[in-house]
């Protein structure tokens, strides 16, 4: 279904989660008013979207536009960008952009960033980034790409007003 017009009645749903899906709508604040629309006040609603960091221009442009040629072949960072994620429209927030996206039916009831270990590792997937990653423990691991500066990934917790 539509997730920017829903069928469902209102206060329809007692808890809603959503992992990677909103971020690749074409009007986020329309799929949020929905999801706020379709869930009983006082419920809850978690989500996770794309983090808007520096690490994802650099990421591209050193790993897939320089040393997988991307740039050579007539690519723009955003084709990059773009291109290596897991959808053909991807956006990206900050923590602020994206608690004001929510709106006012939410309240932000937390708000945590994590990442991965590849991100520790900025060169393109194969057996020496896997290797690579091996050798990092995940302890350190989560210890430095859980943070707002590197996590690429941000989860809410918010319930419905």
């Amino acid at each position: 279904m539509d997730a920017e017009n829903m069928e469902f009645p209102e206060a329809y749903f007692d808890f809603v989660w959503s992992r990677g899906v909103i971020n690749h709508s074409s009007d986020t604040r329309r799929a949020l008013a929905e999801i706020t629309r379709v869930l009983w006040p006082g419920r809850r609603f978690i989500a996770m979207v794309y983090h808007k960091l520096l690490e994802h221009p650099v990421r591209g442009g050193l790993c897939y536009g320089v040393l997988e040629g991307q740039f050579f072949r007539g690519y723009s960072l955003h084709e990059i960008i773009q291109d290596s994620t897991d959808g053909a429209l991807a956006r990206y927030d900050t923590i602020p952009q994206w608690h004001e996206a929510l709106g006012p039916g939410l309240t932000v009831q937390s708000t945590k960033v994590f990442g991965s270990r590849s991100q520790l590792v900025p060169i393109p997937m194969g057996a020496i980034k896997a290797q690579l990653m091996k050798a990092i423990p995940a302890r350190i691991g989560r210890m430095v790409t859980n943070r707002p500066f590197f996590g690429f990934m941000v989860t809410t917790d918010a319930i419905r007003q």
